[in-house]
């Protein structure tokens, strides 16, 4: 009769283990979901300014960024990915996406570094060596 009992109890707590873990992935992927929705919504409207308005156009977005994430990425070192954008969240997990219509820069080595507190967002239009760029930063 005790065999049955630690059986049934060894099962049960794999299952709860499993539940558990089951439950933890879902919340990570919700996180990520939420993350790449918020960005995206940066990202759309940059390409908006970029394709149609005026240079000096400064606009602020009010972005509300899950717990999970760490940072967002704009822009790069390297002119020919200045489109390029990347999300990192806490776990490590990175997503890593381009624009199609805008190009990014920002204060540190032509990127834009925004990280998860961040509640606001300002993008200005600037163009820089003949180039057009959406700069990315913290009002």
């Amino acid at each position: 009769m005790p065999i049955q009992y630690i059986v049934a109890i060894a099962i049960a707590s794999i299952a709860i283990a499993i539940t558990s873990f089951a439950g933890y992935q879902m919340w990570k992927d919700m996180q990520v979901k939420e993350a790449i929705k918020e960005v995206d919504k940066i990202v759309k409207e940059a390409e908006l300014m970029y394709s149609s308005a005026d240079n000096g156009t400064t606009q602020t977005i009010t972005v509300d960024f899950p717990p999970g994430i760490e940072k967002v990425v704009f822009g790069s070192a390297d002119p020919n990915n200045s489109n390029r954008y990347y999300i990192l969240m806490d776990w490590g997990e990175n997503r890593s996406f381009y624009a199609q219509h805008a190009c990014f820069t920002g204060n540190d080595d032509g990127k834009a570094v925004i990280y998860g507190g961040a509640r606001s967002i300002t993008l200005e239009l600037l163009n820089h060596g003949g180039n057009k760029y959406v700069k990315v930063s913290i009002p």
